[in-house]
């Protein structure tokens, strides 16, 4: 089965950063929320993401941010503690 691949139009937030150096603190606000929403949804799943920087980062046309590449996130079993060795 090919796992379906979503557009996301807006480029990645290290761009934006890139382009324009410092936020202003609304929109610094706006985006550090949007990365929050997101880690606290893969934090509910037991999920540890372990590679969020800009690069991944995407923006979507109405500006909001979306959480890619879980090519390192590693599911938490309750059995562990929350502790992960590798």
């Amino acid at each position: 089965m090919v796992p379906h691949l979503e557009l996301v139009g807006g480029g990645e937030l290290f761009d934006l950063l890139d382009e324009r150096g410092a936020l202003e603190a609304p929109a610094a606000l706006f985006y550090s929320a949007n990365v929050l929403a997101a880690l606290s949804h893969l934090h509910r799943l037991r999920v540890c993401h372990r590679d969020v920087k800009t690069e991944n980062l995407l923006l979507e046309p109405d500006g909001y941010l979306k959480l890619i590449d879980l090519g390192f996130a590693k599911h938490l079993p309750e059995q562990t503690g929350g502790r992960t060795a590798s």
